[in-house]
């Protein structure tokens, strides 16, 4: 089997084969070891384009020899590259007559009928290859060899014997050829690709003296028979058009060089171009041309070569040097690709260029119109035509993170007439890995890939260059699937070729990696008639019930969900015609399924044997073809539309998934098609090429100014920003609905729960969900039932409905006729409830030293769980005097007690995967000590008590807790003298802090934990155990209170909010001037004295125990006796300043207590501006000869 190695290996393990052979059956492996005439005779691990299989797919391939004079029974014999599994795949009932050849295609398709294909395919870095006979005698074997692509390894003569290199390879015939006794080790480099600020010298070397390199600075293959050029031929003027004039084919010389002395690598900006002035298309005047040189890099392919030897396999490395286009600024990753210029521009084989293709047509066709489908050589699409390059990616560092040898296409349909392409990357074992190992999409969970994409934005190319891309991101939450996507910097051959987006690819192998279902088994249909995977035996079964049923009848939908994810369907067909996709339903359209016997039975997704929709190449929508006012409701349910219009015109007959059809386009209207919303993603993606596009324009000459690219950027926000009312009307048209309702949907309280209409939750994680939903409005069809349903959070159950609808169940099913309001209420349980859990299991890294853990459970956000190590630096590398020292490890000691399945996704306690934690010794170095600090925010949550498991192992006797509860930490502990005494059994250990009023709804909250030990300095192994850490507590009871100011004063603040039993309430309030305080009523009941009462005859009410829903009320009265008078207050421009006494000095302080204006001028009477001063409460302090006064003010400015 073929591993995912990285690079090429270039070493050999046949001796340490020979000596397993020996070791295990006495005898050195040899042809003739079973005493049989069948031997291995030939093979090809890395086969590009020798031979195609019969599916036309070149494959590995072991070719087997009868050198006897009898025929031979290969029945139940085993062919195996892995000792431990000689019979990995098993031969059919075979007869291999003599003087025969036999081939075997090691493809992984495991087949035994017609051609042989075994289940495993053959490594080209080196596997063995064992022949066994059925009764388990070893028959012939080869060790591991490293081959290149299309160089086979073979005897000489056939059968028995010398093993060789053959680099013409004879699959089914004698081995003739010219033999090779190995692969020249490649040459080394002295610099790594990458970036460097000045110019250098670059280094090739090799360890053989006998072997010399060759190399080359165009990106061709390097020559290494021969020195010298080598002539391809390119045109750059064709027929377009019937009359116009055909042009000449120009020469390209190649070089190759004998390396002598070291290269001086420069900035290669300012030279001539050698590929950006070649046609890719069939245009008679190209208009692309760039018109001044383009950024460079120096491209560097040297291969060894030695007498006796085949070249070594070519390096490739690409360099940059900062120069007056240097990439440097350019925050895009940077992709280098280097392949020999001949397989993109050849006039004949190059499949970048419209070329040999293109004139045949038109010597066919003279008088017709050059289009998009007429044949060109970047039309080719066999897989004979693919290319073998190699690719490099740089961060923004400048460092290479990935780089891989790989085989490429030209992808796309009428893009690929636009003059920068689209190119299909191929990960095969006959480049090198058979996957790319590297996490492209960094939001993804994917580490590895076998196609991607590095796409040119299809139509899209001449205008934003994310349009695709931004609908994706829109859309991607959605039940569709989406392509993640990379903007990026695309280098050939070192010259810059523009802005490509890297896009996963969908094919049979995105969705084994994203669904896990296997790739030989599924139906894959392309635009409703072409067979990707599969048949379409199902496809065509699924039409036949659609058209011989009566979508009305009661079974209907229900059967129809179990052959069609309708959940899928309808986002994908919503999605498509809210965009305005011109380019669809009649194209780009894919649809999956995995086959299997009884569809819709799995809950895996993807894997239940239901259609789905995949959604792709969206160029062609918001507003590139058409505008916002396109009906695409009438476009997508053509009559006139056939197969690509069918299904949903079919479907929208049943009058159940109508409703469910308005209602989700009516949930993403009210959310996630919101410009609000759209706009932020679409400004996003500009900004990702903003800084880019400008040379990106230069390079293409795409469109005629840097305006224009704002134009059509522009005209994606008009589309995103009006779409959603012409959309609303154009439902309305189609369905014959009269009207849109408003619906208004509120909660009591925001943290106790939330809502959910029809599909969406009306949370702020929601995408187009406001972070402070409620009240909530959205527009629905009239007449058509809405769902809507209350959900409490933990602690809260639900209690009733307000409203125009009412009841105490929690579940409203409204078919409005006009707009409705509704309000969900909640109450809390007053039960305890798991807040943060910790438990340890066989996740958590073993034998390595920890620094902190995430929690497994929480319920708000902020909870994380931390070590602090006495010892400096920690932790420490493997070798370090401290390694493993001072430390937290996990440790094998699960335990039950205070074990809490509800943290668990309510899976019961099950000690084999279930492990502890260690702190271990020292707990102490010089003046540090360890300890544990667990982050435990109680936002919303009251009468916290942290629990967990604990028990010594020689370390300590006790432990010690304290506390933190500000955002500086400070900690405290519960008494003078609190340690916990320990043993060496696990205990429970409880730590009570619901007496303490700040952890009481406390975002700050953490809780410390050290170690009282006699001698805590000791480094004996020794260690503390803990397990299963647990804070509980009370949901706070909210309600809400209204708080009013009569005339002549203010409170603060004012109106109605919501309070809760876990917050002290703070209320200022304040007179007018010369006026005080009168009385101050809670519900009717004066609390005048609970308000403590200031110098300036303001006061403060503190309100903490709330029980209902409250009323707050203040009243003023003149104060003949006020001595000082200041107005208005509130103030915006100015403030009035009067005093029976002279005033000597005036001074403004903000809360914090910072001086902010002094005026030090005797007056009574003083006018202050205070436009000066941000909207905000200052104190102001008069002083005169008898006292000093104190007064609040608020400034507002309108």
């Amino acid at each position: 089997m073929k591993p995912a190695t990285k690079g090429i290996i270039f070493f050999f393990r046949s001796f340490a084969i020979q000596a397993i052979c020996i070791f295990l059956l006495g005898t050195v492996c040899n042809p003739l070891m079973g005493q049989t005439t069948i031997s291995i005779n030939e093979f090809m691990a890395s086969n590009a384009r020798t031979l195609a299989d019969e599916d036309g797919d070149f494959e590995d391939w072991v070719e087997l020899y009868n050198y006897g004079e009898e025929p031979v029974s290969l029945a139940g014999w085993g062919l195996s590259d892995s000792f431990s599994h000689p019979f990995q795949w098993v031969f059919p009932d075979t007869i291999l007559q003599p003087g025969t050849f036999l081939l075997v295609w090691a493809s992984g398709k495991d087949r035994t009928e017609n051609s042989l294909h075994t289940n495993f395919s053959i490594s080209s870095s080196g596997e063995p290859l064992l022949l066994t006979r059925d009764d388990g005698l070893l028959i012939d074997q080869v060790g591991p060899v490293q081959l290149l692509s299309d160089v086979s390894y073979g005897r000489q003569p056939d059968g028995s014997g010398t093993w060789w290199y053959f680099q013409s390879p004879t699959p089914g015939l004698p081995n003739l050829g010219e033999t090779f006794a190995g692969i020249s080790l490649p040459p080394l480099f002295s610099l790594p690709s990458g970036f460097y600020p000045d110019s250098t010298e670059l280094v090739l070397y090799h360890p053989d003296p006998e072997t010399e390199i060759v190399f080359t600075l165009d990106g061709s293959d390097p020559n290494a028979h021969a020195e010298g050029d080598t002539v391809f031929y390119y045109k750059n003027q064709y027929i377009e058009m019937p009359g116009d004039e055909d042009g000449e084919l120009i020469p390209f010389h190649l070089y190759s060089q004998k390396y002598s002395q070291p290269l001086v690598l420069a900035d290669r900006s300012s030279t001539p171009d050698l590929y950006t002035g070649i046609s890719t298309t069939w245009h008679n005047q190209p208009s692309w041309f760039p018109s001044e040189p383009v950024s460079k890099a120096t491209v560097v392919k040297a291969t060894a070569v030695k007498a006796g030897y085949l070249p070594s396999p070519t390096i490739a490395q690409t360099y940059f040097i900062q120069g007056e286009k240097s990439v440097f600024p350019s925050e895009l990753p940077v992709f280098s690709l280097t392949t020999d210029p001949r397989n993109l521009f050849d006039y004949e084989e190059g499949i970048y260029v419209a070329g040999i293709d293109f004139d045949t047509w038109r010597s066919n066709h003279p008088n017709s119109e050059a289009k998009w489908q007429s044949p060109a050589n970047y039309n080719r699409r066999q897989p004979e035509h693919e290319k073998a390059g190699h690719i490099e990616l740089f961060n923004a560092e400048g460092s290479v993170v990935f780089a891989q040898n790989l085989g490429y296409r030209i992808h796309g349909g009428a893009s690929r007439m636009i003059p920068s392409k689209s190119l299909r990357l191929y990960a095969r074992n006959r480049y090198d890995d058979e996957v790319f190992d590297y996490p492209f999409f960094p939001e993804l969970p994917f580490l590895t890939y076998r196609r991607l994409l590095l796409r040119n934005s299809g139509q899209d190319w001449y205008r934003t260059m994310f349009r695709d891309r931004a609908v994706q991101k829109i859309l991607e939450h959605l039940h569709v699937e989406t392509q993640a996507a990379l903007p990026s910097v695309l280098y050939i051959n070192g010259e810059y070729w523009g802005i490509h987006n890297l896009r996963e690819r969908y094919d049979k192998n995105y969705l084994e990696r994203v669904y896990g279902v296997d790739g030989n088994h599924l139906d894959y249909v392309s635009s409703y008639w072409e067979i990707k995977e599969g048949d379409t035996t199902h496809f065509y079964s699924m039409i036949d019930y659609m058209e011989t049923h009566n979508p009305d009848d009661e079974e209907y939908l229900s059967y129809i969900d179990t052959i069609i994810d309708l959940d899928n369907f309808t986002d994908y067909h919503v999605a498509q015609i809210f965009i305005g996709n011109k380019d669809w339903p009649h194209a780009n359209v894919d649809i999956w399924r995995l086959k299997t016997e009884i569809t819709g039975t799995s809950d895996l997704p993807g894997h239940d044997g239901r259609w789905r929709w995949l959604l792709y190449d969206t160029d062609a929508s918001v507003g590139l073809w058409e505008y916002y006012q396109w009906n695409a409701v009438e476009h997508a349910t053509n009559p006139q539309g056939g197969i690509s219009r069918f299904f949903l015109r079919t479907l929208l007959a049943n009058s159940t998934y109508r409703q469910v059809f308005l209602n989700r386009f009516a949930d993403l209207l009210n959310t996630s098609f919101l410009p609000d919303y759209t706009l932020e993603i679409v400004r996003k993606q500009q900004q990702a090429i903003e800084e880019e596009f400008p040379n990106h324009l230069a390079r293409w000459q795409v469109i005629p100014h840097i305006g224009q690219w704002h134009n059509h950027i522009n005209t994606v926000v008009s589309f995103l920003t009006h779409r959603s009312e012409f959309q609303k009307q154009h439902l309305l048209d189609f369905f014959g609905i009269e009207n849109m309702v408003e619906a208004t949907l509120n909660i009591s309280h925001l943290h106790h729960g939330y809502i959910r209409v029809n599909s969406i939750d009306l949370k702020a994680t929601t995408p187009g969900v406001m972070n402070e939903p409620y009240p909530w409005r959205g527009d629905y069809f009239m007449d058509v039932p809405v769902l809507i349903s209350a959900h409490p959070f933990p602690g809260y159950r639900f209690s009733h409905w307000e409203g125009d609808y009412s009841g105490i169940d929690s579940i409203l099913v409204v078919k409005p006729d006009t707009d409705f309001s509704v309000t969900a209420h909640f109450v809390t349980t007053g039960e305890d409830l798991l807040v943060h859990y910790w438990q340890f299991d066989d996740q958590l890294p073993n034998n390595i030293p920890l620094s902190e853990i995430p929690v497994h459970y929480s319920l708000a956000e902020g909870a994380w769980f931390t070590f602090e190590s006495c010892l400096p630096d920690y932790p420490y590398y493997p070798g370090h005097p401290f390694w493993r020292q001072g430390s937290m490890e996990r440790r094998n000691s699960p335990t039950p007690l205070n074990y809490r399945s509800e943290g668990n996704n309510n899976l019961p306690y099950d000690a084999t995967t279930l492990r502890g934690i260690q702190i271990k010794q020292p707990l102490a170095w010089e003046d540090k000590v360890s300890s544990l600090v667990l982050h435990l925010p109680t936002a919303g949550i009251e009468n916290p008590v942290l629990r967990f498991a604990a028990k010594d192992e020689g370390a300590a006797k006790g432990l010690l807790i304290d506390f933190s509860t500000t955002e500086e930490v400070s900690w405290q502990s519960l008494s003078s003298s609190y340690s916990i005494p320990l043993s060496n059994q696990y205990q429970l250990v409880e730590f009570d802090l619901s007496n303490v009023e700040a952890a009481n709804d406390n975002p700050y909250l953490k809780v410390r934990i050290r170690f009282d030990s006699d001698n805590p300095w000791e480094q004996d192994e020794k260690r503390i155990v803990f397990n299963n850490f647990s804070l509980d507590g009370v949901v706070c009871m909210a309600f809400s209170l209204s708080s009013v100011a009569e005339d002549n004063g203010h409170i603060f603040p004012a109106g109605s909010m919501n309070i809760s039993s876990c917050t002290r309430k703070e209320f200022l309030i304040i007179p007018d001037a010369n006026h005080r305080i009168e009385n101050v009523w809670l519900d009717g009941v004066s609390v005048l004295d609970e308000v403590q009462m200031a110098e300036d005859y303001s006061g403060t009410f503190f309100f903490d125990t709330p029980y209902r829903d409250h009323e707050l009320r203040a009243s003023f009265e003149l104060n003949s006796e006020n001595p000082i008078v200041l107005y208005p207050n509130p103030a915006s421009d100015e403030l009035f300043i009067a005093s029976k006494e002279e005033i000597s000095l005036i001074q403004v302080y903000d809360i914090s207590g910072r001086l902010l204006y002094e005026y030090d001028r005797t007056c009574k009477n003083y006018k202050m501006n205070t436009s000066v001063f941000n909207t905000g409460l200052y104190l102001v302090r008069i002083f005169t000869g008898t006292a000093t006064h104190t007064r609040k003010v608020l400034v507002v400015h309108p």
